[in-house]
């Protein structure tokens, strides 16, 4: 099966708009998962089955999360996950052990709502450690005192 019959045969799987975040946006995520049996991934070829671990992910290619995969990612950045649905949305709000609310987001379906709420809470956990000293992005050698 070509890569473009593999595409079509996918096409309905996912919203047009997760593939997107998993390949823009959410890459700084989806791009270091490591995929297993039955993932799907995502490149510049489109979206294809990974069932054979002799064909490995390339370098320009995602893994598409499931909903369990992404949900179980989110919960080890907030423990205490809401996920509500309506007609055609889903809203999701994500707290920390103290329920203090993390993220609060609205998308299509369940997954992107999980992926777009990781990045969330990532980027602002990164910016607070950023703005409180805690993360030092070019560490510099400690000086000598002997000079």
């Amino acid at each position: 099966m070509s890569a473009e019959q593999q595409t079509d045969a996918f096409a309905d799987r996912f919203d047009e708009s997760y593939l997107r975040l998993c390949l823009k946006q959410g890459r700084s995520i989806t791009a270091k998962l490591e995929p297993r049996i039955g993932d799907f991934l995502l490149g510049p070829e489109g979206l294809r089955l990974y069932s054979d671990p002799a064909q490995p992910k390339a370098a320009n290619e995602v893994v598409v999360p499931d909903l369990d995969r992404v949900l179980a990612l989110l919960q080890a950045d907030a423990p205490i996950i809401v996920l509500d649905s309506q007609v055609g949305d889903f809203g999701l709000t994500a707290f920390d052990e103290y329920h203090r609310s993390l993220a609060n987001v609205v998308s299509h379906n369940a997954p992107e709502a999980c992926l777009r709420a990781l990045l969330f809470v990532r980027s602002e956990r990164q910016a607070s450690e950023l703005t409180s000293g805690v993360i030092t992005l070019n560490p510099t050698p400690p000086r000598n005192s002997a000079h």
